[in-house]
């Protein structure tokens, strides 16, 4: 007999978002990928840096001068539609997220379909944090690094 986790609360979410940006997939994905320390205005530290590992099997990290934070691994890497992460989020407690970013053409620009879902030990109000959280960093950086570009 398996005996139960004392104090872990399991809880789970899905949901999915769109966000429309006014340049081509080719440019956002490469921005999202190969710029995403000059745009992700959330940091764990100071002197965080954000990075991405660009392959299947990639990290997609903060690391600051004594340690760091994984956000997840990429399950699939198909520049410039697709990406897929599987990982934690930097979240403290056991918990495993699902990320899907998908880059469509869209009028003259690119919608990022964002698909999250998450299930571990975390809050009731996580989904909600983590929504406008992917509404802040890219409705709002990542449009407004482009538009700087």
């Amino acid at each position: 007999m398996v005996a139960p986790v004392v104090g872990l609360d399991l809880n789970q979410f899905s949901y999915e978002l769109s966000i429309y940006l006014a340049a081509p997939p080719p440019k956002v994905f490469g921005a999202f990928v190969n710029e995403i320390d000059r745009w992700w205005t959330y940091r764990l530290r100071d002197r965080t840096r954000c990075t991405i590992e660009p392959w299947v099997g990639g990290r997609w990290m903060q690391e600051w001068d004594n340690g760091g934070a994984l956000f997840g691994t990429f399950t699939v890497f198909d520049p410039p539609r697709l990406l897929c992460v599987a990982g934690p989020l930097a979240m403290s407690r056991a918990a495993q997220n699902l990320l899907q970013f998908q880059f469509d053409p869209a009028d003259t620009g690119t919608s990022i379909v964002i698909s999250h879902q998450a299930f571990g030990d975390f809050d009731a109000d996580t989904a909600e944090i983590y929504r406008n959280g992917w509404e802040e960093l890219v409705g709002s950086s990542l449009r407004d690094y482009l538009d700087r570009m």
